[in-house]
């Protein structure tokens, strides 16, 4: 089963992004000097050598071929395909293919492997059986309203993929009714950037909207999300339209908002934008685990919290710019965190910095790549309680 053991590998490659191989999937592009590749359509030759796998078929009537691997032929149609309705399992990979819609009405194919390919398109197939779906390295810029009732394993890693929302709506795409039980998702190397005080754009999404209840491990590597927070613009008070208006420059506050007021005038320098306590962009993802959003120039940890994620074991921080320890406040309610990689941000020069990061996170286990010893574990715990009898007593007075 090629394909499947393709798609497996890439839901656990991410893992290792921390040591610098977070894509083991990567084809040199060919030099603009290189010859141009020559089409080539599946003929009888192609298919016969391609497929394997004969096994009895459902009905147990007949023999079929259940499995066609064709690699880097650079294949531009699969016109021929739709007749194998048995197939199970397809790679594809490494091709020129720019449609999917040839394999719709496979209803038995149980996993599909076609990255590295031009495909713009995800086409929505009668999949009822797929629990793997790799479509890694393509020209994908949008996710439409997926119904795999199966698909445990999602790959759509370097793409062009902008926003995982209805455009138009603003309705979540990945939801539970399309995919109940996918529990890995990669969405590593795309476009996806939301609306924030660091961006100017009112067109862009203000979430992502993950509605994933079983979803255990999400990859967002290398995509332009500077906060997970939701930001809503600031609406201007009936005074401030008022006297727009008219042409007054001065609007009197009571004395009792004046500190609101004061704040909302804070957001409106630093972007027209106020911060959504409690909400987190990334959605309601109850089964989480495992979370990777390394390079994205992250400047905040909001939106990575107990309410959207309670069960993160597993932080992949990497290659940002989180600089003080009030970043890691943030992280304090979630019980279960025990790795954090936090390499090449600022934070990471800071004095004493192993010892204050076991310190604010009690539950923290390993930071970076190095699991705490027994010594510093103990190190740490007894400040921790010092620290902690220190603000009772402060509380007192």
């Amino acid at each position: 089963m090629a394909a499947e053991s393709s798609s497996t590998l890439h839901a656990e490659g991410e893992m290792s992004e921390e040591t610098g191989s977070a894509n083991r999937d990567v084809i040199k592009s060919e030099s603009p000097d290189s010859p141009k590749a020559v089409a080539v359509h599946l003929t009888d030759e192609i298919i016969l050598a391609s497929l394997s796998s004969i096994e009895p078929t459902i009905d147990g009537l007949m023999y079929a071929p259940t499995t066609f691997v064709c690699n880097k032929l650079q294949l531009t149609d699969l016109e021929r395909l739709q007749t194998f309705i048995y197939l199970r399992h397809i790679n594809v990979a490494q091709n020129a293919l720019t449609d999917m819609r040839p394999l719709i009405h496979l209803h038995n194919l149980i996993d599909l492997n076609a990255s590295h390919n031009k495909i713009s398109q995800i086409a929505v197939g009668q999949w009822p059986c797929m629990t793997h779906l790799n479509l890694n390295f393509n020209q994908i810029s949008e996710i439409p309203e997926l119904r795999l009732p199966r698909l445990k394993v999602l790959c759509l890693n370097n793409n062009k993929i902008r926003s995982l929302v209805n455009p138009k709506s603003g309705a979540p795409i990945l939801t539970a009714s399309g995919l109940p039980q996918l529990h890995t998702l990669q969405l590593s190397h795309n476009q996806l950037h939301l609306m924030g005080r660091r961006s100017d754009d009112p067109n862009l999404p203000r979430t992502l909207n993950i509605q994933l209840p079983n979803l255990k491990a999400l990859f967002l590597s290398y995509n332009a999300l500077t906060s997970l927070a939701v930001y809503r613009p600031v609406e201007p008070e009936p005074s401030e339209v008022k006297a727009e208006n008219s042409g007054e420059h001065a609007v009197e506050h009571s004395e009792g908002n004046l500190d609101d007021e004061q704040e909302k005038g804070e957001q409106k320098k630093r972007g027209g934008f106020i911060l959504s306590k409690d909400e987190s962009a990334l959605g309601m993802l109850p089964q989480l685990s495992v979370l990777s959003v390394r390079n994205n120039g992250l400047h905040d940890l909001d939106g990575i919290n107990l309410m959207s994620t309670p069960k993160l074991q597993y932080l992949n921080l990497r290659e940002n710019v989180i600089d003080t320890m009030d970043e890691i406040d943030k992280l304090v309610r979630l019980p279960r965190l025990r790795t954090v990689i936090l390499i090449d941000n600022p934070l990471c020069e800071l004095k004493d910095y192993r010892l204050e990061m076991r310190v604010t996170l009690l539950s923290l286990r390993r930071l970076d790549k190095e699991m705490y010893t027994p010594e510093e574990n103990e190190e740490a715990d007894i400040l921790a309680e010092q620290r902690r009898l220190d603000r009772l007593t402060a509380d007192a007075y």
